[in-house]
């Protein structure tokens, strides 16, 4: 596009050749139809339809060049538009989600205890996403939710029987076909008797664990960042009652200032902040819910991008993986 070329600019503003804009610049038809060209270029070249929404500009930058802001998840810039990709051909059935990093691929455990690895041809984009062809069965037979490390040489299962969190070890990173049981575990038994959702914090030295026995969210300290054998109970909870009588899944933001619990009462995902960053001990309610029913009554994982500005989900009613646009502007909060 071309730069301002009508009267009253400013001469020269930026260097020889580069006018610019001064107080009283007319604003010729020619230049504000360049502008608006080259945005929506961008916003269509990301895969969307020009509309109303003005963050969308801010999203396609995202889904061009990578995530590449760090903000704060939080649910008041959840948006209605979403993308799918089927997951029926792998399982009728899934009770866990986990996004890796980048934005390449998904792992979505089904209730068999199978652990299915999907790629996004386009990072962060769901509808992209495809089944790999890899697969990995833990031999669990009542798995609930499914977390990884940050370098994704781990992987780790809920088993609702024995109530512990199970480690697996990936000889290939992110590569799920490899993994194989580490022979490691936390049982969560003198806390929670029904466990169906945990994760980890994002440096990997705090386990978090919710159930439908006591309502509530467990913390754990990790004395060796990731290895799920070195945690221990840190007498820190929080109870979500008055929100959610079922909570099923559990979410942790990157940043560790909120979590996210869904359950089945009411299809509705709430959000709490922490005062401090992963301190479940001083976790509030926000005020903050949001209804996935529109989406899926049935959604059975969710995952949190690592920029934190798209969420995840899984749900058997459509059998279906969705993604969502969480913020919508910089320095939402």
């Amino acid at each position: 596009m071309e730069r301002i070329d009508t009267s009253g600019r400013a001469i020269d503003l930026y260097g020889p050749g580069k006018d610019g804009f001064k107080s009283g610049a007319i604003l010729g038809s020619k230049f504000l139809n360049e502008v608006q060209e080259a945005i929506v270029l961008v916003i269509e070249a990301a895969g969307l339809t020009p509309s109303a929404d003005l963050a969308q500009f801010l999203k396609a930058l995202d889904i061009r060049y990578g995530q590449t802001r760090a903000l704060p998840f939080r649910l008041s810039g959840f948006t209605d538009t979403f993308e799918k990709a089927s997951t029926a051909a792998e399982s009728a059935l899934f009770r866990g989600l986990k996004a890796r990093g980048d934005g390449t691929n998904l792992y979505g455990l089904a209730s068999t205890g199978d652990i299915y690895q999907y790629q996004m041809s386009t990072a962060h984009r769901v509808g992209t996403a495809s089944y790999q062809s890899k697969t990995f069965d833990t031999l669990i037979s009542i798995p609930y939710d499914i977390d990884m490390s940050a370098d994704g040489t781990k992987a780790y299962v809920l088993d609702a029987t024995s109530q512990t969190i199970e480690q697996f070890d990936l000889s290939v990173a992110w590569d799920i076909s490899t993994a194989a049981s580490a022979s490691k575990n936390l049982s969560v038994a003198g806390q929670e008797a029904s466990p169906r959702g945990f994760r980890f914090s994002s440096d990997g030295t705090k386990v978090y664990v919710i159930g439908q026995t006591q309502y509530t969210v467990f913390q754990y300290t990790c004395s060796t960042p990731w290895d799920i054998s070195t945690a221990s109970y840190a007498s820190k909870s929080y109870d979500v009652t008055a929100q959610e009588a079922i909570p099923q899944e559990l979410e942790i933001a990157p940043d560790g200032s909120r979590f996210f619990i869904k359950g089945d009462t009411n299809d509705t995902i709430y959000e709490y902040s922490m005062s401090t960053p992963f301190d479940i001990a001083t976790a509030s309610y926000t005020g903050n819910a949001r209804s996935v029913i529109n989406i899926d009554d049935s959604i059975q994982g969710m995952s949190i991008s690592s920029s934190g500005n798209v969420l995840y989900m899984i749900g058997s009613q459509f059998d279906q993986m969705y993604q969502v646009y969480v913020n919508q502007l910089v320095g939402d909060v």
